[in-house]
């Protein structure tokens, strides 16, 4: 991750028929986007989504 600051324009309203800077073209273009999923930080928790193999079945515990 850099620190770096980059200035921008005031947003306008004025988008349609301009060309608008993209700001990760180059970590695209490199290779190197970062992404939600691939920060790490200390003592982060994971969780994961569990379907049952079985529709429509009754629940009659929870471990």
């Amino acid at each position: 991750m850099t620190t770096e600051k980059k200035e921008f324009l005031p947003f306008t309203g004025k988008v349609v028929n301009q060309s608008v800077e993209k700001v990760d073209s180059l970590q695209l273009a490199m290779g190197k986007p970062s992404y939600v999923a691939d920060m790490h930080l200390s003592g982060m928790l994971y969780a994961k989504c569990l379907w049952s193999p079985h529709a429509h079945a009754k629940i009659k515990s929870i471990d």
